[in-house]
Protein backbone atom coordinates (compact mmCIF):
# COMPACT_ATOMS: atom_id res chain seq x y z
CA UNK A 1 0.00 0.00 0.00
CA UNK A 2 2.71 2.33 1.14
CA UNK A 3 4.60 1.55 -2.27
CA UNK A 4 1.41 2.87 -4.18
CA UNK A 5 1.34 5.77 -2.01
CA UNK A 6 4.53 7.04 -3.69
CA UNK A 7 4.61 6.01 -6.12
CA UNK A 8 1.25 8.26 -6.76
CA UNK A 9 1.57 10.95 -8.90
CA UNK A 10 0.12 13.54 -7.27
CA UNK A 11 2.06 12.43 -3.89
CA UNK A 12 5.53 12.84 -6.54
CA UNK A 13 3.96 16.19 -7.76
CA UNK A 14 3.52 17.50 -4.28
CA UNK A 15 7.18 16.18 -3.47
CA UNK A 16 8.71 18.03 -5.91
CA UNK A 17 6.90 21.62 -5.76
CA UNK A 18 8.43 21.32 -1.98
CA UNK A 19 11.83 21.10 -2.71
CA UNK A 20 11.51 23.71 -5.63
CA UNK A 21 10.40 26.09 -3.40
CA UNK A 22 13.53 25.25 -0.32
CA UNK A 23 15.81 25.66 -3.21
CA UNK A 24 14.41 28.72 -4.27
CA UNK A 25 14.19 30.38 -0.68
CA UNK A 26 17.62 29.66 -0.11
CA UNK A 27 19.02 30.93 -3.02
CA UNK A 28 17.18 33.96 -2.35
CA UNK A 29 18.44 34.45 1.23
CA UNK A 30 21.60 34.43 -0.56
CA UNK A 31 21.02 36.98 -3.32
CA UNK A 32 19.57 39.46 -0.26
CA UNK A 33 22.27 38.64 1.49
CA UNK A 34 24.75 39.84 -0.62
CA UNK A 35 22.94 42.78 -1.80
CA UNK A 36 23.45 43.89 1.84
CA UNK A 37 26.69 43.42 2.33
CA UNK A 38 27.31 45.51 -1.22
CA UNK A 39 25.81 47.99 0.76
CA UNK A 40 27.19 48.01 4.02
CA UNK A 41 30.94 47.91 2.05
CA UNK A 42 29.67 51.07 0.45
CA UNK A 43 29.50 53.05 3.35
CA UNK A 44 32.17 52.17 5.45
CA UNK A 45 34.34 54.52 3.85
CA UNK A 46 32.01 57.37 4.84
CA UNK A 47 31.75 56.12 8.47
CA UNK A 48 34.91 54.65 9.33
CA UNK A 49 36.63 58.54 8.87
CA UNK A 50 33.84 60.15 11.08
CA UNK A 51 34.56 57.91 13.97
CA UNK A 52 38.20 58.19 13.65
CA UNK A 53 37.86 61.93 13.91
CA UNK A 54 35.37 62.11 16.61
CA UNK A 55 37.51 59.93 18.81
CA UNK A 56 40.47 62.10 18.35
CA UNK A 57 38.57 65.34 18.77
CA UNK A 58 37.57 63.90 22.21
CA UNK A 59 41.15 62.85 22.96
CA UNK A 60 42.55 66.01 22.05
CA UNK A 61 39.73 68.02 24.65
CA UNK A 62 40.08 65.78 27.28
CA UNK A 63 44.34 66.57 26.87
CA UNK A 64 43.74 70.11 26.92
CA UNK A 65 41.78 70.85 30.27
CA UNK A 66 44.05 68.20 32.24
CA UNK A 67 44.09 70.12 35.31
CA UNK A 68 47.79 70.71 37.03
CA UNK A 69 48.82 69.84 33.59
CA UNK A 70 51.82 72.33 31.88
CA UNK A 71 49.86 72.45 28.56
CA UNK A 72 47.15 74.13 30.81
CA UNK A 73 49.16 76.38 32.79
CA UNK A 74 50.54 77.59 29.33
CA UNK A 75 46.86 78.23 28.13
CA UNK A 76 46.15 80.22 31.20
CA UNK A 77 49.02 82.41 30.93
CA UNK A 78 48.49 83.50 27.52
CA UNK A 79 44.75 83.91 28.23
CA UNK A 80 45.82 86.57 31.15
CA UNK A 81 48.60 87.98 28.57
CA UNK A 82 46.25 88.85 26.05
CA UNK A 83 43.41 90.10 28.69
CA UNK A 84 45.72 92.17 30.19
CA UNK A 85 46.89 93.65 26.68
CA UNK A 86 43.59 94.49 25.76
CA UNK A 87 42.33 95.94 28.68
CA UNK A 88 41.90 99.87 28.93
CA UNK A 89 43.69 101.27 31.78
CA UNK A 90 41.13 104.14 32.92
CA UNK A 91 37.71 104.42 31.50
CA UNK A 92 36.10 108.03 31.13
CA UNK A 93 32.93 107.95 31.62
CA UNK A 94 32.29 111.83 30.38
CA UNK A 95 34.25 110.93 26.92
CA UNK A 96 31.38 107.87 26.30
CA UNK A 97 28.48 110.02 26.93
CA UNK A 98 29.96 112.83 24.82
CA UNK A 99 29.74 110.69 21.53
CA UNK A 100 26.04 109.19 22.80
CA UNK A 101 26.75 106.29 24.09
CA UNK A 102 23.56 105.12 26.05
CA UNK A 103 24.09 104.89 29.63
CA UNK A 104 21.91 104.41 32.94
CA UNK A 105 20.81 107.85 32.59
CA UNK A 106 19.35 107.03 28.84
CA UNK A 107 18.71 103.51 29.02
CA UNK A 108 15.15 102.45 27.41
CA UNK A 109 13.00 100.16 30.63
CA UNK A 110 11.74 97.72 28.30
CA UNK A 111 9.88 95.47 31.49
CA UNK A 112 6.59 96.70 30.99
CA UNK A 113 6.31 95.93 27.41
CA UNK A 114 3.82 92.87 26.56
CA UNK A 115 1.90 91.38 24.17
CA UNK A 116 -1.02 93.55 24.05
CA UNK A 117 -4.23 91.55 22.64
CA UNK A 118 -6.16 93.45 20.40
CA UNK A 119 -9.99 93.04 19.19
CA UNK A 120 -10.52 91.09 15.75
CA UNK A 121 -12.87 93.57 14.84
CA UNK A 122 -10.82 97.10 15.18
CA UNK A 123 -12.05 98.14 18.98
CA UNK A 124 -8.62 98.44 20.08
CA UNK A 125 -6.67 96.47 22.87
CA UNK A 126 -8.81 93.95 24.86
CA UNK A 127 -10.06 95.38 28.27
CA UNK A 128 -8.86 94.01 31.73
CA UNK A 129 -11.18 91.09 32.67
CA UNK A 130 -12.49 91.19 36.40
CA UNK A 131 -12.51 88.23 38.06
CA UNK A 132 -15.45 88.89 40.10
CA UNK A 133 -17.47 89.10 36.79
CA UNK A 134 -16.12 86.26 34.80
CA UNK A 135 -14.06 83.92 36.80
CA UNK A 136 -12.23 82.18 33.83
CA UNK A 137 -10.72 85.74 32.73
CA UNK A 138 -8.73 86.29 29.71
CA UNK A 139 -10.66 82.97 28.51
CA UNK A 140 -13.61 85.13 27.51
CA UNK A 141 -11.68 86.59 24.59
CA UNK A 142 -10.28 83.01 23.51
CA UNK A 143 -13.81 82.45 23.49
CA UNK A 144 -15.04 85.74 21.13
CA UNK A 145 -12.18 84.30 18.93
CA UNK A 146 -13.19 80.75 18.68
CA UNK A 147 -16.74 81.92 17.38
CA UNK A 148 -15.49 84.15 15.07
CA UNK A 149 -14.22 81.25 13.53
CA UNK A 150 -17.45 80.11 12.33
CA UNK A 151 -20.04 83.41 12.36
CA UNK A 152 -18.13 86.52 12.90
CA UNK A 153 -21.22 88.70 12.92
CA UNK A 154 -22.24 86.82 16.17
CA UNK A 155 -18.71 86.78 18.02
CA UNK A 156 -18.79 91.22 17.49
CA UNK A 157 -22.22 91.02 19.46
CA UNK A 158 -20.84 88.68 22.13
CA UNK A 159 -17.64 90.96 22.37
CA UNK A 160 -19.52 94.30 22.64
CA UNK A 161 -21.80 93.05 25.18
CA UNK A 162 -19.28 91.62 27.22
CA UNK A 163 -17.33 95.20 27.10
CA UNK A 164 -20.18 96.49 27.67
CA UNK A 165 -20.95 94.56 31.38
CA UNK A 166 -17.23 95.20 32.20
CA UNK A 167 -17.72 98.78 31.63
CA UNK A 168 -20.84 98.48 33.76
CA UNK A 169 -18.75 96.79 36.58
CA UNK A 170 -16.45 99.40 36.29
CA UNK A 171 -18.41 102.20 37.04
CA UNK A 172 -20.12 99.87 40.08
CA UNK A 173 -23.15 98.76 38.03
CA UNK A 174 -23.37 94.70 38.86
CA UNK A 175 -24.78 92.54 35.45
CA UNK A 176 -25.30 88.94 35.29
CA UNK A 177 -26.08 88.91 31.36
CA UNK A 178 -26.76 91.28 28.24
CA UNK A 179 -28.65 90.66 25.26
CA UNK A 180 -28.58 92.23 21.76
CA UNK A 181 -25.79 93.63 20.05
CA UNK A 182 -24.26 95.82 17.70
CA UNK A 183 -27.76 97.64 17.18
CA UNK A 184 -27.86 98.25 21.25
CA UNK A 185 -27.36 96.15 24.17
CA UNK A 186 -29.80 95.77 27.19
CA UNK A 187 -27.90 94.32 30.31
CA UNK A 188 -29.08 92.20 32.53
CA UNK A 189 -29.70 93.74 35.61
CA UNK A 190 -30.78 92.47 39.46
CA UNK A 191 -34.00 93.27 40.14
CA UNK A 192 -34.59 95.33 36.93
CA UNK A 193 -37.55 94.24 34.07
CA UNK A 194 -37.52 96.11 30.62
CA UNK A 195 -41.07 96.00 29.22
CA UNK A 196 -42.29 96.39 25.88
CA UNK A 197 -46.03 97.60 25.85
CA UNK A 198 -48.94 97.16 23.27
CA UNK A 199 -52.25 97.97 23.36
CA UNK A 200 -55.45 95.96 22.36
CA UNK A 201 -59.12 96.17 22.88
CA UNK A 202 -60.76 95.34 26.12
CA UNK A 203 -63.86 93.87 26.88
CA UNK A 204 -65.27 97.47 27.47
CA UNK A 205 -64.52 98.34 24.08
CA UNK A 206 -61.78 100.65 25.23
CA UNK A 207 -58.08 99.80 24.41
CA UNK A 208 -55.75 98.29 27.03
CA UNK A 209 -52.62 98.20 27.67
CA UNK A 210 -50.62 94.70 27.72
CA UNK A 211 -47.05 93.42 27.90
CA UNK A 212 -45.52 92.72 24.42
CA UNK A 213 -42.18 91.69 25.11
CA UNK A 214 -40.12 91.51 29.19
CA UNK A 215 -36.95 91.23 29.76
CA UNK A 216 -35.35 90.47 33.25
CA UNK A 217 -33.29 88.51 35.61
CA UNK A 218 -33.82 84.70 35.38
CA UNK A 219 -36.12 83.34 37.81
CA UNK A 220 -38.86 86.11 37.96
CA UNK A 221 -41.28 84.68 40.03
CA UNK A 222 -45.13 84.55 38.86
CA UNK A 223 -46.20 86.53 41.02
CA UNK A 224 -44.04 89.71 40.43
CA UNK A 225 -44.37 88.74 36.53
CA UNK A 226 -48.30 89.42 37.50
CA UNK A 227 -47.46 92.76 39.10
CA UNK A 228 -45.72 94.11 36.17
CA UNK A 229 -48.27 93.17 33.99
CA UNK A 230 -50.64 95.46 36.14
CA UNK A 231 -49.04 98.01 35.26
CA UNK A 232 -47.41 98.48 38.87
CA UNK A 233 -43.83 98.15 40.15
CA UNK A 234 -42.63 95.11 42.52
CA UNK A 235 -41.58 96.04 45.53
CA UNK A 236 -37.48 96.01 45.25
CA UNK A 237 -37.61 96.33 41.29
CA UNK A 238 -37.15 98.80 38.66
CA UNK A 239 -39.49 98.86 35.83
CA UNK A 240 -38.26 100.15 32.27
CA UNK A 241 -39.00 100.71 28.81
CA UNK A 242 -37.82 98.55 26.41
CA UNK A 243 -36.53 101.00 24.26
CA UNK A 244 -35.61 103.53 26.87
CA UNK A 245 -33.40 100.90 28.41
CA UNK A 246 -31.10 100.00 25.69
CA UNK A 247 -27.54 101.05 25.33
CA UNK A 248 -25.47 102.21 22.23
CA UNK A 249 -22.47 100.18 22.57
CA UNK A 250 -20.22 102.50 20.40
CA UNK A 251 -21.15 105.62 22.16
CA UNK A 252 -21.14 103.71 25.55
CA UNK A 253 -17.39 102.26 24.77
CA UNK A 254 -16.24 105.56 22.80
CA UNK A 255 -15.78 103.19 19.82
CA UNK A 256 -15.57 104.77 16.11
Amino acid sequence: MWKEVLLNRWVLGAFLLLVICIVGCVFWTAHVNRQIQEEIAKTRPFLDPVKSDTASTEEGVVSTITPGSAHTEEIQRSTQSAIDAEAPETVDVDKIKSVGMPTDETSIDSSHIENVRVSLFSFGPYPMVPLELYPDGDEIWDNVERIAEYNRDLAKDVELMTRVRIKLWELGTETVGATGGVSGIHPIIPNVAYVKWGWQEGESGEPERYIKRIRSPAGMSPETRKIIEQGETPLGWTVMDLDEGIIDPYTFLELE
